[in-house]
């Protein structure tokens, strides 16, 4: 992924770049020994990253550049990337995260 150049000075400009998120990995569920959890899950997954490209596409047909992060293999007690921006802020030119 690019690097990302953050400017925030007003939340009324026009949104230029939007991050839109992913979920968890099927792989990361592969401890789950019960195949029922694990199709509730996989549908969960799926129905979210469908709404994600459906996200996608509209902010593509606002003019706005999506950034996707890549999925993050590894301890699933970490929050995924779909999580919502409220932890972090832009203020200037610095993200606080």
């Amino acid at each position: 992924m690019k690097e990302l150049q953050v400017k925030g000075y007003a939340t009324f400009d026009k949104l230029k770049t939007c991050i839109v998120g992913r979920s968890y990995s099927r792989d990361q569920f592969s401890h789950i020994k019960s195949q029922k959890v694990k199709d509730v899950l996989f549908r969960i997954l799926d129905e979210t990253e469908e709404d994600y490209q459906n996200l996608c596409k509209v902010l593509d047909i606002a003019g706005v550049e999506v950034l996707r992060p890549d999925v993050v293999e590894g301890d699933i007690t970490q929050r995924p990337a779909n999580q919502p921006r409220d932890d972090m802020a832009v203020v200037g030119e610095t993200l606080y995260v």
